[in-house]
């Protein structure tokens, strides 16, 4: 729930006509009379502090700038943030503007992305020439977010829906008798009587401020006769921040398996290639369940750099129901080790549960097994497994839905040295020697150094049918002509 206590602050270093402009963000604690960084550390320096002692959340590149929009606390006590880019900045002249989100969700700060664009050129009649347009959350509804944005060279109200990692626009508008480009927001359950915009006026002359409301009654009414324009966009959320390695097993020839993200490339040692994968994933490998495996030689500092977060996605076929290694490696001693392994748990095999296994110098383990038995994962049929640690807790899901777990390790382990040996897919290293060969085909193994969480789980996922790795980062926009 909100804290009536917390105000959250959305600043900037400067002011974009003048100079690049860094977006930061911190909060007051009013109980206590002291301000936080995003990260909840305590802002020591003396007042006024300077900018950069607060979180960074949006930097612009050279020759590019940004700007702060809106922010708001949703009910369940989470941050959200819209801020501009405008990419290729050039004097005082605000074109080629774009709006970029971001969230402070469980204390994590999400990458900002880009959720539209909203004008390419400057806009509007009498208006002040040299401003752009804005945005603002709805302050009834926090999943909508209303939009000032360019069409045909003239500025419409869009509704912008959020849901999970989508964002939906909707054009509300078409009527170029008004300025829109600050609507406003209030808590007026009604949408229609809840949004305002400034009516065609040189807005930032506040003494004709309360003639130039204009209601959104008015041009939600007039729509209904008027031919408009909506634009759905879908934007691929966060996939490629804190992305290690992805192994899309879809080559055709050699023996070299790509990391199509970074260069952790690993050599084939006798999977078949080129077999059919999950539809939008094809081709896949196929491994023979007794001496088959991928040896990923560079990867061997992947515990060290991630000791306490990893999110690992991987999609497989099987119908065998011994233990199946998806990956592992272990060095010698009760040292530093992952494993992940299906139809397992502590206990020893158990068709249908799969577990994580992670184990550190000090022989610390963190170990999760499903509480449950799932006989579809080896059904010969695809499925889709993430799993998610962060700290000593684990999430796991299975085919896009969360499934119940059982800690059988419950050490925090945390203090790693390097593998010795080389981390293997499709197959397990114990120490220099194979065990648990996978029996069955796999496809697109991925790895990040962070959590993930469902919103992720749910475009990977994509229906039950994969999302290949030319989309991660995209934005599909599909427009349609409402009459």
């Amino acid at each position: 729930p909100i804290n009536k206590d917390i105000i959250h602050i959305l600043y900037t270093d400067g002011h974009p006509n003048r100079e690049a402009v860094n977006v930061y963000g911190i909060y007051f604690d009013m109980s206590i009379d002291k301000f936080y960084d995003l990260s909840n550390t305590e802002i020591t320096a003396t007042k006024p502090f300077i900018p950069s002692n607060g979180t960074l959340i949006l930097s612009p590149t050279s020759g590019d700038n940004s700007w702060i929009e809106d922010i708001i606390v949703t009910p369940v006590g989470d941050v959200r943030y819209l801020m501009t880019y405008y990419p290729n900045y050039i004097g005082v002249n605000y074109i080629n503007k774009e709006v970029y989100y971001a969230e402070l969700s469980s204390g994590i700060l999400s990458t900002p992305i880009k959720i539209f664009d909203a004008n390419s050129k400057n806009i509007g009649g009498i208006s002040e020439p040299a401003y752009s347009s804005l945005s603002v959350f709805d302050k009834y509804n926090n999943d909508i977010i209303w939009a000032a944005k360019e069409v045909e060279g003239i500025c419409e109200i869009f509704k912008v829906t959020k849901s999970g990692s989508l964002f939906t626009l909707v054009q509300k508008t078409s009527d170029n008798i008004y300025d829109q480009w600050r609507p406003l927001s209030t808590n007026n359950p009604t949408e229609e009587e809840r949004v305002f915009w400034l009516k065609q006026i040189s807005y930032i002359r506040w003494d004709d401020f309360n003639e130039s409301l204009e209601s959104f009654m008015i041009a939600y009414n007039q729509i209904t006769t008027t031919t408009t324009t909506s634009t759905t966009t879908t934007i691929v959320l966060e996939l490629l921040s804190n992305l290690i390695s992805i192994w899309e097993l879809d080559e055709t020839s050699d023996t070299t398996v790509i990391d199509s993200h970074a260069s952790h490339n690993g050599t084939n040692n006798g999977a078949i290639i080129n077999q059919e994968g999950i539809t939008d994933l094809t081709p896949c490998y196929l491994f023979d369940g007794i001496n088959d495996y991928i040896n990923i030689p560079s990867l061997n500092n992947l515990l060290v750099d991630n000791p306490s977060t990893l999110s690992i996605s991987f999609w497989f076929k099987t119908t065998s129901t011994s233990p199946q290694s998806i990956l592992g490696v272990f060095n010698t001693g009760s040292t530093t080790g992952i494993s992940i392994v299906l139809n397992l748990t502590a206990t020893g095999n158990a068709a249908g549960k799969f577990r994580f296994f992670i184990r550190d110098n000090n022989a610390d383990v963190t170990e999760y097994c499903t509480t449950n038995a799932y006989p579809q994962i080896y059904n010969d049929n695809w499925h889709h497994i993430v799993m998610i640690r962060n700290g000593a807790s684990m999430t796991f899901y299975l085919d896009g839905v969360s499934i119940l777990l059982t800690q059988t390790g419950f050490e925090n382990a945390a203090v790693f040295s390097t593998f010795t040996y080389d981390l293997y897919l499709g197959n397990g290293n114990n120490r220099g020697v194979t065990y648990n060969t996978f029996n069955g085909n796999l496809d697109q193994i991925a790895i990040w150094g962070r959590a993930l969480n469902q919103s992720h789980v749910d475009i990977l996922n994509n229906n039950g049918n994969g999302l290949s790795f030319d989309n991660w980062g995209s934005t599909t926009t599909t427009t349609t002509t409402l009459p």
